[in-house]
Order: C-alpha cells, then sequence, then structure tokens
C-alpha cells in the first residue's frame, strides 16, 4: 500500500506505474510502527528527569533564593558605605495582603469539605462524611496552618507543596492500676483496645450496718492489673 506525501490526485503516469508493480519516485511505502522498546522508554525517560533536574537547579532555584531574599528585606550586597541601606518590603507587603483572600476560598464557610448526597436516602451518609472528614482535617490535623504556610510558599517560592499519608503506626501505652472495684475493672475489660495482663484479685473484708441497725460482712474484690492500650 503506498502513501502519497499530499492529497493531490495521481497521474495516469503513477497509476501505470503502480499497476506494473512500480513506486513513482514522490511515494514513499508506509513503514510499520515497531513500538518504542523498554529500553528507548527508559532513556527517553532518564533524560526528561536529568532536564527537569538541571532546570530546577539552574533557573528554579535561583529565582527561589532570591525571592526568598526579597521577602525578608534581606541587603542585596551591593550597597555603598555611607549611602542610604533602607530595602523595600514590597514583596512581603503584597504576600501579606494577598493571603487573607486565598485563605478565605478554603475557610469562609463552617466546613471545609462537604458531601453532597444524591438523594434523600444519602442524606445523613453524607452529613456524617462530612462531619468525619472536616474533624480530621481540623481537629486530628491543623489543615488551617498547613494550608497558609503552603499558600505563602507558592507565591514566595513558586512551589506550595502538601505531604498527606496515612499514618499505619500504632501507639501503645501502659497502664498500672491498683485498688479498682469490681465495676471499674469490669469498663477495663469491655474496652476492645486493652490488653490486660498481670492481673491480681485480693479479697478485703468490710462490715456494712444495714437500715435496721445489723452489721453485715462483706468481702468485696480489689483488682489489680497492668493495662496495655493500643
Amino acid at each position: 500500500m503506498a502513501k502519497y506525501r499530499d492529497n493531490s490526485k495521481p497521474s495516469d503516469e503513477e497509476i501505470d506505474m503502480a499497476a506494473n508493480g512500480e513506486m513513482p519516485e514522490d511515494m514513499e511505502e508506509e513503514e510499520e510502527f515497531q513500538g518504542v522498546t523498554e529500553d528507548d522508554l527508559h532513556g527517553i525517560i532518564s533524560a526528561e528527569i536529568d532536564d527537569a533536574v538541571d532546570y530546577i537547579d539552574d533557573v528554579i532555584s535561583p529565582e527561589r533564593a532570591a525571592a526568598g531574599e526579597y521577602y525578608k528585606g534581606e541587603p542585596f550586597g551591593n550597597e555603598e558605605e555611607g549611602r542610604s541601606q533602607v530595602v523595600s518590603m514590597d514583596v512581603r507587603d503584597t504576600v501579606q495582603a494577598i493571603m487573607p483572600s486565598i485563605m478565605r476560598v478554603f475557610f469562609s464557610a463552617n466546613n471545609v469539605v462537604e458531601f453532597a448526597p444524591n438523594g434523600p436516602e444519602d442524606v445523613p451518609s453524607a452529613e456524617q462524611a462530612t462531619e468525619y472528614v472536616n474533624y480530621c482535617l481540623t481537629r486530628d490535623n491543623n489543615f488551617f496552618d498547613v494550608c497558609y504556610s503552603s499558600f505563602k510558599d507558592a507565591l514566595i517560592r513558586k512551589n506550595g507543596i502538601m505531604k498527606v499519608w496515612w499514618d499505619e503506626e500504632k501507639d501503645v501505652e501502659t497502664i498500672d492500676y491498683s485498688g479498682l472495684d469490681a465495676q471499674a475493672f469490669a469498663v477495663l475489660t469491655s474496652d476492645p483496645d486493652v490488653e490486660l495482663r498481670d492481673v491480681e484479685v485480693e479479697m478485703s473484708s468490710t462490715e456494712t450496718q444495714t437500715p435496721d441497725g445489723m452489721m453485715m460482712a462483706e468481702t468485696p474484690a480489689v483488682y489489680s492489673c497492668t493495662v496495655v492500650r493500643t
């Protein structure tokens, strides 16, 4: 199958040559695409990574450093003795003026994140998801400060980076208890996050007076144990 270089119709001579199995000079055979090998792909990606690193080191990093100096109002290094050393704080003033407007976009409403139900049956689930996610963002994590720092870095240094991850580490706390009555001990045993170790039970004799004045002896159990809470 031959492919022409343009959309013009072939001439009668070209049609005759094609019928005889000959190829005109201005026609080229369609080459079959062989695909990209793994080595080719590795080379392409490595070259792109090297270019990106060089661009960051040679272009972006100096600009970031200079912007940080402008924001802090540090001297330029070309000051002359006996002349004014005042540095204008335009960069800092501009960033500080923009920050409230940016923060207001995300934190002006009561909820940072809100889930919308697809139907009436989804309303309770959407409300619960909204409350849970907002609790995780604002109580478990200080989302306001994280956003403020990231947005400010973006304005000054061209990039504002947030790192988000799921922490799977477990915090284990060991507590020793003594002198627990049966009710307090039952509360500990009912907690699914608690592991009881070294449980000791002591019987203590006490006397209580009944409403009619009679003395009655009791031997309540007193518990001592080690609690491992995860």
